[in-house]
């Protein structure tokens, strides 16, 4: 693929996402607060930024901003937020976490993320399960993986 096309499918792909002012100032601000991060400071820069009214999708977007930062500690936050503000959390907004998990082999909240889902009340699908089951693959946990693989075998997830 060239490198041009490959430029453009991104580009498409985050269409919306680099104009929204709000997204940036979350995915600017979170970050860059104090480690080990506090609640008090990331529900203070999401009230800020963000009306309690927020549609899910920028919720995912936010998610997959930090995660691709691989932010995790602020992604769980933001999760906190969501649920603190009683907002709508679904497959997608746990994908990205469990993603970002993947990314840094992070396979303790891969689990962590998953137990959220069940606790929420949100299924776990093939892409949930499989960032899962890589994110222990990549750490060498390779019990859990087979776990997690016995997992969707008996829900009867789709590979």
């Amino acid at each position: 693929m060239s490198e041009g096309l490959a430029k453009g499918r991104e580009e498409d792909t985050w269409s919306g996402f680099a104009d929204d002012g709000r997204i940036q100032l979350v995915l600017q601000t979170l970050p860059c607060l104090e480690v080990p991060l506090q609640s008090t400071a990331i529900f203070a820069a999401l009230d800020q930024a963000l009306p309690h009214s927020i549609d899910p999708r920028t919720s995912t977007r936010i998610l997959s901003g930090l995660a691709k930062n691989r932010a995790l500690d602020a992604i769980l936050h933001v999760l906190s937020w969501h649920a603190t503000h009683k907002l709508e959390l679904n497959q997608y907004h746990y994908n990205a976490a469990v993603d970002a998990c993947e990314k840094t082999r992070i396979w303790t909240k891969a689990l962590e993320y998953l137990s959220l889902m069940t606790h929420s009340k949100v299924d776990s699908n093939s892409f949930t399960l499989s960032s899962a089951i890589s994110a222990c693959e990549k750490a060498g946990k390779w019990a859990k993986a087979l776990q997690l693989f016995g997992v969707m075998a008996s829900r009867k997830v789709d590979l």
